[in-house]
């Protein structure tokens, strides 16, 4: 291929000549990305810092990213497990800890 302003030999998959700037291959436009569901971001961080209202805003989110088409389903599906474990865990770690405390 040669650009056609100056005439020099380019590559094939060239996209503008090195020589004078002129474009001289298709430019595609890539198209634009999803956005983030924002509620999954928010009850993915909210999962371990109050797990019932992680829980709750990640399954609104998963519905929300179901209809809106939006990134975070899976997001929001691991924010329910951490919420979920979160929920376990916590308990044991009060109780545990109080224990010890009493009992050292």
């Amino acid at each position: 291929m040669q650009c056609p302003t100056c005439g020099i030999p380019l590559a094939e998959t060239a996209l503008y000549c090195a020589q004078c700037g002129a474009q001289v291959g298709e430019i595609v436009d890539l198209p634009a990305p999803k956005p983030w569901n924002r509620y999954a971001l928010w009850g993915f961080a909210g999962a371990i810092v109050a797990p019932l209202c992680g829980l709750i805003l990640c399954i609104y989110a998963r519905k929300q990213c179901a209809r809106r088409g939006e990134r975070g389903e899976r997001l929001a599906k691991a924010g329910i497990i951490l919420s979920i474990c979160t929920m376990v865990i916590y308990p044991i770690l009060i109780v545990i800890g109080i224990g010890w405390y009493v009992f050292s």
